[in-house]
């Protein structure tokens, strides 16, 4: 089993923090490979130009030479023969110089993958021996800065494997210190009713279990003839068996026994089933890394630090077999069907378990699964206690007549109250209850059925006759409203973004931002952040944070937890897709949400937030900067990253890409041809999957929840405005606000859309909201400025992690050992300001270019 896989299920969770920095080694030695690579190239280049001034020079003094003899005979033989003998040393200078790329190019001839992956050095200890010249140690003569750069980080490697040492070693004496003394504890305890039982137990000792695999307790076994394993000073193992113990040791111990000392000889078995896994699987991964030092480096010091690694404390744990042996005598002697009364609880009167109630092994095993059946539990979904309250609510507000002139209005309200609360609270998933909708709205009888008679050419000769619509016609009315042209934009979005995450496009532009401004890392943020933003204008903010995270986690997790210019990356990443989520109407789903109420021209959307986002980002970038002062960082590593060709395929993802973009973009003249922007939004959905950059198992890992959320919002959007609710709220609202002038209208409405959206989803807020600003936007005028600005401060708000993706991603940011970058807290206290930030910037610049724009 691979060694991140064993991590992940061998590795203790409260010990996380103290094993061997398995992560960081692995990105540290794969950075020390490319170094090194570049070092033989830049050797090699060196070699060519060598070679080339050689033969320049060679020639010409051999054309002087030449010359000379023809003018002079008296000296003629003398220049000749120096001439010679100038030209035989050259070429042998050039000989040693080109030997190495001869080689080099034969080892790639005899290893054809290496040709695939540019930043990889040959792996082929055998080849290399046979080619002892080209070690990259010969090439440190020629003091190459990239050379001097690749020691620096084999320096570091060295640094960490013996940091790594002494940090497990220091805690595994500390943690068996601890066994002992609650080992003698135990002893105490039983001593203290009869002395001889306690050092009958210990004296058995050598008998006890011991699995070569930690936590692996061979439960299969039979209990009448197993035998264990323990291991001698010298380490060699042998094999004794069971000792059954006299009768008057047995009754000793179990009088002395008691439910307090149970208890405990199970916790301390356990511990040390836990500590000597951590020591094993420390042993492991600091033998693996050592020896992967020494195939890239190809220098011989494992062997060194292998003695050093023997020596340790936690890698000659032998004592464990003894410690498992008494215990589980002590245990035996103790009425083991009393102290697994929980056990009992979960398997009931179980023959075969009351047998073997006294196996210690056994009830640890029970005991271990109960705690991942309890953890499982525990991230169950459901709250319960708030699906009761929104039913609750809705039951009031269903039985109590508030809107009694208009019963689908009031049953509407009855369901968008509890819908609300359901969205609010998360009380179970947001696309279950999007879900919920369609046959709610059925069998709640909501939507109306409006039939118009009479000749609307002549004045007041027409007559509108409202009715409750048959389930059948309700029910093929909800459906239409869950798939339209929107859920078309945002599954075109999932196939770009699956295509370009696929050709791993966003590392291309990272590594030129990391060899170009790497140097400067405030820069280099700056230019991260403009990578989240495009890449949210491409792809949208859903999918953007998740590759940027990709290119962030290599960098930040080689810092300190506390890392200031760590936590400005994750914040800068998060505010950074969050104004990207308004650059185009597909770059997130509250603009899906917003395009499905009100239709805004593709263009004329980005004509207003492409300035406002650029001057957004600068402005969240100084903020960040001044606020956390990242000024801890010098340089920003190399990013280590297998760079592919160029082929048919990609160049097509490119094109495809691109080109749906800009019919996007330029829809008033595509829209003769394509009609919507859904339509448009199939071309990359046929294109990829057609010709297979895209598969079947691509389109299944599309996060289908959130069309169908979408699809739920826009069902319930319908069914409030097709009950005349919508009406009603907005006739309720729109006398305050009338009698104002545009801007203080403009400012009301983006002040109340940014407090909202701080306390419930980006995407929930625009379905509740919108529908609303949108008719009284309609009563006051004025509608595209004001429907644009509610749109991009939903987006805006960004106190509260949950209440878009791009910050849940950075709340979920962790370093190697599962420790979070940023706190909830943090969004508070940086979101809050960034928010109020935005919202100066919408009312004064954003404001003024809707203006223009529309007024």
């Amino acid at each position: 089993m691979k060694l991140r896989k064993l991590l992940q299920t061998k590795a203790y969770e409260p010990w996380r923090e103290k094993y061997a920095s398995y992560h960081k080694l692995k990105r540290t030695l794969a950075r020390l490979k490319v170094e090194l690579h570049d070092a033989v190239e830049a050797y090699f280049a060196n070699a060519d130009k060598t070679e080339d001034d050689l033969t320049t020079t060679s020639n010409s003094k051999y054309s002087d030479a030449e010359s000379a003899s023809s003018s002079s005979d008296l000296v003629g033989r003398d220049v000749r023969d120096d001439t010679i003998a100038m030209t035989s040393v050259q070429s042998d200078q050039r000989a040693s110089t080109t030997a190495p790329k001869r080689r080099f190019g034969q080892l790639k001839r005899l290893n054809p993958r290496l040709l695939l992956a540019r930043y990889h050095l040959p792996k082929e200890a055998t080849l290399l021996e046979e080619e002892p010249d080209f070690a990259p140690e010969l090439i440190q003569a020629d003091n190459l800065p990239l050379m001097q750069i690749a020691q620096a980080t084999e320096k570091d490697v060295v640094a960490i494997l013996e940091s790594d040492v002494k940090k497990v070693n220091d805690f595994f004496k500390l943690k068996l210190t601890g066994i002992n003394q609650e080992m003698l504890r135990i002893r105490q305890l039983c001593k203290a009713s009869n002395p001889s039982s306690a050092a009958a137990a210990v004296g058995l000792a050598t008998s006890a279990a011991a699995d070569d695999t930690p936590d692996d307790f061979a439960l299969s076994q039979s209990r009448s003839n197993r035998s264990y394993a323990t291991f001698s000073a010298g380490g060699g193992a042998r094999t004794l068996p069971e000792q059954p113990l006299s009768d008057s040791v047995d009754d000793g111990l179990r009088a002395a026994s008691s439910q307090q000392t149970a208890d405990l000889i199970i916790a301390l078995y356990r511990d040390v089933l836990r500590l000597r896994g951590f020591a094993s699987l420390n042993v492991q991964i600091l033998q693996k890394m050592a020896q992967k030092l020494d195939t890239i480096t190809r220098k011989a010091t494992y062997g060194a630090f292998a003695q050093r690694l023997a020596a340790t404390d936690f890698a000659s744990f032998d004592t464990a077999p003894q410690l498992m042996g008494e215990l589980e005598r002590l245990y035996k002697a103790t009425p083991g069907i009393a102290l697994s009364s929980l056990l009992l609880k979960e398997l009931g009167n179980d023959q075969l378990y009351l047998e073997q109630s006294n196996d210690l092994r056994l009830i640890v095993h029970e005991l271990d699964k109960q705690d991942q059946a309890a953890l499982a539990h525990s991230k169950r979904p459901w709250k319960l206690h708030w699906i009761g309250i929104g039913l609750l609510v809705g039951l009031i507000l269903f039985f109590v007549p508030i809107l009694d002139d208009n019963p689908p209005a009031h049953r509407c309200l009855a369901l968008l109250a509890t819908i609300t609360i359901f969205w609010v609270s998360e009380a179970i998933p947001f696309f279950v209850t999007a879900l919920a909708i369609p046959p709610i709205v059925v069998l709640l009888e909501i939507l109306n059925d409006t039939v118009v008679t009479g000749d609307p050419c002549i004045a007041n000769n027409t007559t509108e006759t409202v009715s409750i619509l048959s389930a059948d016609a309700a029910a093929s009315r909800v459906f239409s409203y869950m798939f339209d042209h929107t859920s078309a934009l945002i599954l075109g979005g999932f196939c770009i973004s699956a295509a370009f995450s696929k050709y791993e496009y966003e590392l291309w532009v990272a590594a030129f931002i990391q060899r170009h401004v790497g140097h400067k890392p405030k820069l280099f943020l700056l230019c991260f952040m403009f990578l989240g933003l495009f890449l949210s204008l491409l792809i949208g903010n859903v999918a953007a944070p998740i590759l940027c995270s990709g290119i962030m986690l290599p960098i930040i997790r080689d810092l300190e937890l506390g890392s200031p210019y760590a936590r400005a990356m994750v914040l800068g990443l998060a505010f950074a897709c969050n104004i990207g989520g308004m650059l185009t109407p597909i770059s997130s789903p509250q603009n899906a949400v917003v395009v499905s109420i009100y239709n805004i021209d593709f263009d004329a959307w980005v004509e207003m937030s492409f300035p406002f986002c650029l001057i957004a980002t600068i402005i969240a970038w100084a903020f960040l900067v001044l606020a956390l002062r990242p000024n801890d960082v010098t340089s920003i590593p190399r990013l280590v990253w297998e760079r592919k060709p160029l082929k048919i395929d990609s160049i097509l993802v490119l094109v495809i890409s691109f080109a749906t973009i800009i019919l996007w973009s330029t829809l008033t003249v595509s829209k003769p041809f394509f009609g919507d922007m859904g339509v448009i939004a199939f071309l990359p959905v046929v294109v990829f999957f057609a010709t297979g950059i895209l598969d079947k198992h691509d389109f299944n890992s599309f996060q289908w929840n959130l069309i169908f959320l979408i699809g739920g919002g826009a069902a319930l959007g319908q069914a409030v405005k097709n009950s005349q609710l919508l009406h009603i709220v907005a006739d309720a609202i729109e006398p305050s606000l009338e009698g104002h002038n545009l801007w203080v209208t403009f400012l009301a409405i983006c002040a109340l859309v940014l407090i909202i959206s701080s306390f419930i989803s980006h995407t929930v807020a625009a379905i509740i909201l919108m529908p609303v600003i949108v008719e009284i936007a309609k009563g006051l005028g004025h509608v595209p400025v004001l429907v644009m600005g509610a749109a991009l401060m939903d987006s805006a708000s960004m106190a509260l992690p949950m209440t878009s993706f791009p910050n849940v991603n950075a709340l979920l940011t962790q370093d190697d050992f599962e420790r979070p970058y940023i706190k909830p807290i943090d969004f508070l206290k940086y979101g809050g300001p960034m928010s109020i930030l935005l919202l100066v910037l919408m009312v004064s610049f954003g404001y003024l270019i809707l203006w223009l724009q529309y007024v």
